[in-house]
């Protein structure tokens, strides 16, 4: 224990290594902001799918038909459950009634707007879990490189006895990279992951709410399709 403590005191003598470890940990931090406040964010959206589209199926329809007079019950519905997939299904309902080809544009525009709030700063958290390992690694090569320079200025002479704690101190600053990277980079693919799951959720929800004000089916293959067109 007491060599490990002198190993990371000693860094304050290795400038570069220092610095780099300073550097991730000022990363560090910023990731995890942003995967706590992602992961809030997108626990905010969530909903329970099932329970959603029965709800809604049992406010537009009365003994099998469309209830018009219940529109307005399902966007009040909508708007109290809060969560991605009924504000996708509200811009439909309080535009009602209006052709189909508007109910889906009115979905489309608010499901591009949605999924473009949960994608907010997702990218940070990926180019930290990206860039940190090299970071650690500039570190660790700019330490060993000083601790051979210090061989050669010795004229040769000291061998491993003398650069060996300065390689140590560098390979912390590597070690500190991939602690900063392995959290972000599973935390960027958990919210990829969930954006997908969002998005599956609101081609459903939007296939199902087309479905209920017009009485007729929506292909699923066709609102991915307009998703897709959506999002480049």
């Amino acid at each position: 224990m007491p060599e490990n403590l002198g190993l990371f005191q000693s860094l304050f003598k290795n400038f570069w290594a220092l610095l780099t470890i300073l550097v991730l940990v000022g990363v560090s931090f910023i990731s995890i902001y942003h995967i706590v406040e992602r992961y809030l964010r997108f626990n905010a959206a969530k909903v329970d799918m099932k329970t959603f589209l029965n709800k809604l199926r049992k406010t537009l329809r009365k003994d099998g038909k469309f209830d018009r007079s219940a529109v307005s019950v399902a966007a009040d519905f909508c708007r109290e459950t809060g969560g991605t997939v009924p504000k996708v299904v509200y811009a439909a309902l309080v535009r009602f009634p209006i052709p189909r080809e508007e109910i889906e544009e009115a979905m489309k525009k608010t499901a591009l707007e949605e999924l473009s709030k949960l994608e907010k700063n997702i990218v940070i958290i990926g180019t930290i879990g990206n860039v940190a390992p090299f970071i650690g690694l500039l570190g660790t090569v700019i330490g060993v490189t000083e601790s051979f320079s210090l061989i050669n200025s010795m004229g040769g002479t000291g061998g491993i006895g003398v650069v060996g704690p300065g390689i140590a101190q560098a390979l912390i600053a590597t070690i500190v990279g991939l602690f900063v990277a392995i959290p972000s980079v599973a935390a960027y693919n958990y919210f990829a992951r969930r954006i997908e799951e969002i998005t599956t959720d609101i081609t459903i929800a939007g296939m199902e709410t087309v479905s209920l004000l017009t009485a007729k089916d929506m292909e699923r293959a066709k609102w991915e399709e307009m998703l897709k067109d959506l999002r480049g």
